[in-house]
């Protein structure tokens, strides 16, 4: 198989997987607040339900750093060269191009050009394949499918517990408890009550409740995840990790051997052939990605990642940012509104 061909192969089926993170240092007064006492300050750094450990932005910026970028070229290389794929590639794309579908997407296509010798219409099929998985209105439908895929109770409660198993392994809920006892005096005053006072949970959740504040806090962690170079190392770690290759690769291995993915895939790709509008393409690419078949796969993807060591150093390094001193200045900035001077 031709590496173009085998690439759009990959980019079609890696879409589902892959397309498919102070300064006040007031003596406490009372004793050390539990962790649980600041999951109302986690939830307004990380956003609700842990789902927003880090802003678009941010994770948009980590997946385009120079040596993220070389780590998933390098996972598309290997995925695309592994033995247990390469047939399968070689079969997919054999069963694809044979189906009743592309047979009367080739048949419409000749129609439309008289004349013309096979050559000129097998490369005419290639360019729109290539142009139509290149092209904004495949781009658009991907993107709206695997919103619609990650929406699935199942995909989205595997993808909650990823992200709530960064801030368990981070310690995030111990590490910003400590930062609130260092604060105390200061975040007491604000608040109204006591720490130890049963009421200061609610309360400070009612205080975080203001869009800024909260905006301020979830910008301070958001701009140091998008540039952390350890954590930008760690994605690369994941990406290159040969357990995570092992999760794709056995995700791969079900998709492309399942009849009603290639029947989807056929659907799909005869439309770029036929060039059908973007509503019908977009219907046909969910009926590609947002079924059960591909909801299993992924919530399975998910768990597998989830136990790699690769993960657990993203946890460790989004963790270590809160260590940082000039991040928690920023925090305290945000969640204060004053600038302390530093004390012993």
């Amino acid at each position: 198989m031709g590496i173009g061909t085998r690439v759009n192969v990959i980019a079609l089926a890696l879409v589902v997987s892959l397309g498919c993170a102070g300064r006040s240092r007031g003596t406490a007064s009372t004793p050390t607040p539990p962790p649980t006492t600041a999951a109302p300050l986690s939830m307004a750094i990380l956003g609700a339900g842990a789902g927003g450990v880090a802003g678009r932005d941010a994770l948009d910026r980590l997946f385009e750093a120079p040596e993220v970028t070389a780590a998933g070229e390098r996972l598309l290389d290997r995925l695309g060269a592994a033995p247990s794929l390469e047939p399968r590639y070689a079969t997919f794309v054999e069963n694809v191009m044979s189906r009743p579908a592309m047979v009367e997407a080739y048949a419409a296509l000749a129609a439309s050009n008289p004349g013309g010798s096979v050559e000129q219409l097998t490369e005419q099929i290639g360019a729109r394949l290539s142009e139509g998985i290149d092209g904004p209105a495949f781009d658009g439908a991907l993107d709206r499918a695997l919103d619609r895929l990650l929406d699935r109770p199942a995909v989205d409660g595997a993808f909650g517990e990823l992200a709530q198993a960064l801030i368990d392994r981070g310690r995030f809920l111990e590490r910003l408890a400590a930062l609130l006892q260092q604060w105390q005096p200061d975040i007491e005053a604000a608040v109204g009550v006591p720490m130890m006072d049963e009421r200061f949970d609610a309360r400070l959740e009612q205080y975080l409740d203001d869009p800024a504040r909260s905006g301020a806090l979830e910008q301070a962690l958001t701009e140091r995840i998008a540039d952390d170079p350890k954590l930008r190392a760690a994605l690369a770690g994941l990406l290159d990790d040969d357990a995570f290759f092992a999760a794709c690769e056995t995700l791969f291995q079900g998709l492309l051997d399942d009849p009603q993915f290639q029947d989807a895939a056929t659907s799909v790709l005869a439309g770029l052939v036929m060039e059908v509008d973007a509503t019908e393409l977009e219907a046909r690419v969910d009926r590609l990605l947002v079924t059960p078949d591909v909801e299993h796969s992924v919530v399975r993807w998910a768990h597998e990642v989830g136990e790699t060591a690769a993960f657990d150093s993203i946890a460790d390094q989004l963790g270590a940012l809160l260590d940082d001193p000039n991040v928690q200045g920023e925090m305290f900035d945000a969640l204060v509104g004053t600038v302390r001077q530093q004390t012993a």
